[in-house]
């Protein structure tokens, strides 16, 4: 009996997680061929060090909505 309630937890527990999953790759999936293409620009580069030693770099994008607003974004 101990057995199958540990099987059920671990089988509700793996449904929850897949479900998680699936929704973020239906959300990206839609932002990806649904959204609106905008055409950016490369404004900054930066870079920060991890705690490794490692550089990383970073780039912000500006770039112009529909509506005219100017935006900028780290990614």
């Amino acid at each position: 009996m101990e057995m199958a309630a540990v099987g059920g937890f671990l089988l509700a527990t793996f449904g929850v997680l897949c479900g998680f999953l699936v929704r973020q790759l239906v959300g990206r999936l839609r932002s990806l061929f649904g959204g609106l293409a905008a055409e950016g620009v490369c404004v900054r580069r930066y870079s920060s060090e991890g705690s490794e030693g490692n550089t990383y770099w970073h780039h912000v994008y500006g770039f112009t909505t529909a509506d005219g607003r100017y935006v900028k974004t780290r990614c």
